[in-house]
This record gives structure tokens, sequence and C-alpha cells, in this order.
């Protein structure tokens, strides 16, 4: 397991979540791992989702997905192509999963759009995961965890590279036990 990352409150104030709607508290937390900066995020104190920074200067009626959201479903894309088998069950499953963790619904369509600049980014689940772990409060992390394992076994079967994967993006979230993470509250 990677070196744990600690997370330090460095400001407070008042702004307008995108997510829930409400006025409320916010608190602009600093990630570290090893000493080291990985990365900053806003938290709402009302819904507990995180965001960049630019949504404390950004205007309210622009599109702002939460940080959890687009890791959510690209760990669910990257989680379904692992085999590079795309099973109709796994686009239902995120269909009905990406909604359940606070997303808008998608469409199959959409979800085959994500597929699609899924592999045509040379990213891989790691990296990408590495990126945001210092955007990601534990509710966030808990959120991939369990949206990837909703995924894993859309097929009734953890594979061995889905296994894999999961083991990857525990490592990547500093994630201990990530397969009893994600069953405590299956999708």
């Amino acid at each position: 397991m990677a070196e744990a990352t600690t997370s330090t409150q460095v400001a407070r104030g008042a702004f307008t979540c995108p997510a829930c709607g409400r006025t409320g508290d916010y608190v602009l937390v600093r990630v570290a791992r090893a000493g080291t900066e990985i990365g900053t995020y806003v938290e709402c104190r009302e819904c507990f989702c995180t965001f960049p920074r630019s949504v404390l200067w950004r205007a309210a009626d622009g599109p702002l997905r939460a940080n959890h959201l687009e890791a959510c479903l690209r760990t669910m894309v990257l989680m379904m192509i692992v085999d590079e088998v795309v099973l109709d069950a796994e686009i239902d499953r995120i269909t009905e999963v990406y909604p359940q963790v606070g997303g808008r619904d998608l469409t199959r369509d959409e979800v085959l759009a994500e597929v699609d600049r899924a592999r045509e980014d040379a990213q891989a689940l790691e990296p990408f995961l590495q990126g945001m772990a210092g955007r990601l409060n534990g509710q966030g992390k808990l959120a991939v965890i369990r949206s990837a394992y909703a995924i894993a076994t859309a097929d009734g079967v953890l594979h061995e590279s889905e296994r894999a994967l999961l083991g990857a993006l525990a490592t990547a979230l500093d994630i201990e036990n990530p397969l009893d993470r994600a069953r405590q509250t299956r999708q």
C-alpha cells in the first residue's frame, strides 16, 4: 500500500454548492502524501461533495461536476473494458449506478461515448486515480470503490483482471480492504 495521505483544512468560507444547490459553508482542503502536496479540493459542508478550487470563482450557472462523479464514471468504464469485452449488463449497471452516486441519468449512447473516450485516452486507471486522490475526500473515494465493484460484479463474477484493477484502485486512493469496503454498501 502506498504511503498514507493526510488532509489539512487550510481555509473556510461560504459558497453555493453546484451539487446540492445550497448556500452554506465550505472548507478548502490540502492533501499531501509523504509531505508533498498532491492536490486540493473544496468540500461542501452540506453534502460533502468535492470540487476543484475554481468552484469558488466560477459563475454559478456554469456546468461543474463534482470530483467524485468524474472519477466514478471513468473508473466504471475502465473496469468495464479491462477484460476487453463490453457487456450489456455492464452498460446497464453503469446507467443504474451513476445516478446512485449523485450523477445525472446516462443513456446507453453516453456510456458508449465515454468508452470511446477512455479507449482513446492513453491514461490508464491508476495514473488517473493518483491524480484524483488529491481531489477526493473519504466519501468520494468510497463512492469510486463501490461503483467500480458494482461494474466488476455486473456479470456475477469477479474476474482476476477486475480484482487486480480494484487492488490498483485501492492503492491509488489509499483505501484499505477495498473488497470489504465495496461490499459494505453494494450498489
